[in-house]
């Protein structure tokens, strides 16, 4: 009977993370370059069960059958797949259509991003929303003005005509490996195998994030129903076990 409670729960804790991945979606639909996340279930590592019987005085196990411990989230998957364009005249913001990730600056780290919601900052340096230095083949691009800047299509950066840096886009053979970093940012491990990405540039655009409004509604809706039957189970299970208790405490 217990052994039903521990399912019961497991699903509630693992509806409780997919409801705040869920959450986590539909707070940044509006955050240029996020992509979606999706807690992917599984069920917790099987185990063999066996009884005790006795054979010439001697216990010895036998197999039952194998049974699982009730459902775990797996892992978080995050969706690459393409956002749509939002066209916003801002000669400083730029979108990359195909592959690729744009480098920033974090501290003593580099991280990627897809947002390219890009500004100059007080000292020059082309930086994030969030003030995160954006680097060029060269390095860090320094800039005077986003008058006059033009952007082509593979990323070259020009200032009243003239050349200054070309942005850095860079992607891997595995995207899984990268792992989410807070302020729409990734890392990659060292040992990540970088690639050549198949990428342009549109000056003028924003990518928005890849989350589908109506299919987060419709999971959440899903995950708050399966949360409440397991919330059942572990209820029905409550009573029975308080029943029980009573009942055998007034056996003579």
């Amino acid at each position: 009977m217990l052994r039903g409670i521990y399912y019961a729960a497991s699903g509630m804790l693992a509806q409780q993370i997919n409801g705040d991945t869920i959450s986590n979606n539909i707070v940044n639909m509006e955050s240029p370059g996020y992509k979606k996340d999706t807690a992917v279930m599984s069920s917790f590592q099987k185990v063999l069960l066996h009884y005790i019987v006795k054979e010439k005085d001697k216990p010895e196990a036998a197999a039952v059958g194998y049974t699982a411990r009730g459902t775990q989230v797996a892992e978080v998957h995050t969706s690459f797949k393409q956002g749509e364009l939002k066209a916003t005249g801002r000669p400083l913001d730029v979108a990359i259509v195909g592959d690729g990730f744009f480098v920033v600056q974090y501290g003593e780290e580099v991280r990627l991003t897809r947002n390219g919601s890009f500004k100059i900052d007080s000292e020059g340096y082309l930086v994030t929303g969030n003030g995160l230095r954006v680097l060029g083949e060269n390095g860090l691009i320094v800039l005077n003005d986003e008058d006059g800047i033009s952007i082509s299509d593979d990323g070259t950066i020009y200032e009243d005509g003239q050349e200054v840096d070309r942005l850095l886009v860079v992607d891997f053979a595995d995207r899984a490996v990268l792992t989410k970093a807070g302020e729409n940012t990734f890392t990659a491990p060292d040992d990540a195998q970088a690639v050549q990405p198949q990428y342009s540039i549109r000056q003028g655009y924003l990518e928005m994030s890849n989350v589908d409004a109506a299919q987060e509604m419709t999971d959440l809706i899903m995950m708050m129903r399966i949360y409440e039957a397991n919330q059942r189970v572990v209820q029905t299970y409550d009573k029975v076990l308080e029943q029980a208790v009573r009942e055998v405490g007034n056996l003579k």
